[in-house]
Parts: structure tokens; sequence; C-alpha cells
């Protein structure tokens, strides 16, 4: 049988895939045929070993949390960035939100000043020449 200590600080990919499964430390797993059972019992050599042959068949059967894909390293980076800088974030899409409305309103305002009441520029010359 083979037995694994993990250092939870100096592994926080492996930490964080098993965050719903792991409460408190010492945590003791057993991983059995692709499923995992929470050990709850003394902490014997004699009741552990009695545990993993066939003790934990009455425990709960738990499934093992996926391996991360290359995805979610990617995604959980970015929320990560997202939720460290909200504040500045938010701050930066509000000025550029108001940046653009002073920009059209100040568009408009030229454009409404120097409208013209007659047919458009080349459109009379475009007229003669038809006829």
């Amino acid at each position: 049988m083979a037995v694994a200590h993990v250092d939870v600080p100096a592994n926080p990919t492996l930490a964080k895939r098993f965050r719903d499964s792991v409460k408190g430390f010492p945590t003791l797993l057993l991983f059995r045929d692709r499923k995992m059972y929470r050990y709850s019992g003394q902490r014997t050599p004699e009741a552990m070993a009695a545990f993993a042959r066939s003790g934990y068949k009455q425990a709960t059967q738990l499934d093992v949390p996926p391996v991360p894909g290359m995805l979610d390293g990617l995604f959980g980076a970015v929320l990560g960035t997202v939720e460290r800088n909200a504040k500045g974030i938010i701050a930066g899409c509000v000025c550029l939100l108001l940046g653009s409305l002073l920009h059209a309103t100040l568009l408009v305002r030229r454009n409404t000043g120097k409208r013209r009441t007659g047919p458009p520029a080349g459109a009379a010359a475009a007229a003669k020449k038809v006829k």
C-alpha cells in the first residue's frame, strides 16, 4: 500500500483540487477503485490498515476531483487578476464609458452647428449631369 503526505502550502494546485474534500489537517483519504474515502477512525496503524483493507466499504464514497486542465489554469489566473484588481478595472471601465459619452456629446454639438438646409454638397452638379 502506498502512503503519501502532501504539504498543502507547497502544493497550491493540489490543495485547490481537493479543497472540497479537505476541511482540516491532518485529513486521511483512501483512494480505491477510482473513488475516495475519508478516514475518521483511530490514528493507530492497526485501525488505519483495517480501514484500508475492508473498512472503507462502510465509509461514504466520494468522487475524486478531476485533474485540472490546461485552460483551468489560464482561466484561474485571469479570474484571480480580475478579483485582485476589481476596483481598478471598474474605475477604468467607468472612465472609458464617460470618455465615450463626452466624445459623442462633443461630436453631436459640433455637427449640429454646421447643419446644411439644402441638398448635400455636390448634389446639384450630379443632378445637372443626369439631365
